[in-house]
């Protein structure tokens, strides 16, 4: 109703300002104080209309407001004209499925915690699209309007996978400036988080450089920053040495050396990574992480064999904790 309302009030504001047209373009003569008469009513119901249109969308913002008081500035600045261009305008906006122009303090609801439904069902949403991966998120940057997109770049930083990064930064390319922005700013975000992590962890360090627990720590994290998505192959490549350089600075351990093989894989030396699983076998026989570890990197190397001959090998070991749907397949 409020809709309907705003629209007739517009469309009084064109008839009140079409004597003031005509007397402008000399077409019929009118009083001053009649003329002005005219004007200042038109550019009042003209505002009153735009704010009514904006106060009955679903989604209410400042630049509903700020859109309410351009549209009076121009119809009093512009006789006829002010009320032709907003008009146009927001026909045009409507169009286009968007809300009038966004104003920078419209990005500070990147960060807002409500996206498409109350928090009694967000948390389904979230558990079923980490069910499903980011695919129906993809169909609707492909096939969405504006404020759905939107909704999913929230919902895409708070998956924070690394699946749902790359999403996240193809959203960076999308035609649509406000879905630019927010994905940029959720990005940023992220990369503010991984900042801090990492300060927050090499002070812990440095106030206790031989703790092989906080090195751990960081040098686990930095391996997280790599392979999140955010970087590309060369800062990810750099961030891989700079956590094998905190590992080396460490005592050796099981734990270590496992960190340390998983740097060496991220980065392709499978030699370097084999060494090292190898020394956390040593000190650790029977852990079944490290042992598919071992067999992760022996198939990156086509070891074939080695790795059938290492499977079969486990059991009698006792090790526990494998595979066992990928020892089944190696050994059938």
């Amino acid at each position: 109703m409020r809709n309907f309302l705003a629209y007739i009030l517009i469309l009084i504001a064109v008839i009140l300002a079409i004597p003031v047209a005509l007397n402008l373009f000399e077409l019929w003569r009118l009083p001053l104080v009649v003329a002005i008469f005219f004007h200042l009513a038109s550019a009042v119901v003209c505002g009153l209309g735009f704010w009514l249109a904006e106060r009955s969308a679903q989604i209410h913002s400042e630049r509903g407001i700020l859109w309410s008081a351009y549209a009076f500035t121009f119809a009093i600045a512009m006789p006829v004209f002010g009320i032709m261009a907003a008009v146009a305008i927001f026909l045009g906006q409507r169009w286009r499925t968007k809300r009038p122009p966004p104003i920078a303090a419209d990005e500070i609801t990147v960060q807002a915690p409500i996206v498409f439904a109350p928090d009694g069902i967000k948390s389904r949403q979230l558990e079923v699209l980490d069910l499903l991966d980011v695919e129906p998120l993809i169909d609707i940057f492909r096939t969405g309007e504006t404020d759905l997109k939107i909704g999913a770049v929230k919902l895409l930083g708070q998956m924070k996978t690394k699946r749902s990064i790359v999403t996240l930064t193809q959203a960076l390319l999308d035609k649509d400036i406000e879905v630019r922005l927010f994905a940029a700013g959720v990005i940023g975000a992220m990369e503010d988080d991984y900042a801090v992590g990492i300060d927050k962890r090499s002070a812990a360090l440095s106030e206790d450089p031989g703790n092989a627990e906080l090195g751990i720590n960081l040098a686990t994290y930095y391996l997280s920053y790599a392979d999140s998505g955010l970087l590309d192959d060369i800062a990810s490549k750099f961030y891989y040495h700079v956590a094998l350089d905190v590992l080396k600075k460490l005592p050796d351990g099981a734990e270590v050396n496992f960190i340390k093989a998983k740097a060496h894989m991220a980065l392709e030396e499978y030699k370097e990574a084999l060494v090292c699983i190898t020394h956390s076998i040593e000190q650790n026989p029977r852990s079944g992480e490290y042992e598919v570890m071992y067999w992760r990197i022996l198939y990156q190397m086509r070891d074939y064999a080695t790795l059938q001959e290492r499977i079969a090998d486990a059991e009698q070991r006792e090790v526990r904790d494998t595979n066992l749907d990928v020892a089944e397949y190696w050994l059938d």
